[in-house]
């Protein structure tokens, strides 16, 4: 019978970086940073300002 070492191989690669707190680029608070190195609070809001943006131009 077959194996698969898939899962093996992925046993033994070590799990996902840790990613260190930095200051957000928009509010400065220490956080875990995402796109354009903004707080994942700055990031939603961008969001919800973007949704009513397409809004607008939907209509």
């Amino acid at each position: 019978m077959l194996e698969c070492d898939t899962e093996n191989e992925m046993a033994t690669e070590p799990d996902a970086k840790i990613i260190e707190p930095r200051p957000c680029a928009e509010c400065g608070k220490t956080a875990i940073l995402f796109q354009k190195d903004i707080c994942k609070e700055c990031l939603a809001k961008s969001f919800k300002k973007l949704v009513k943006i397409i809004d607008s131009v939907r209509k």
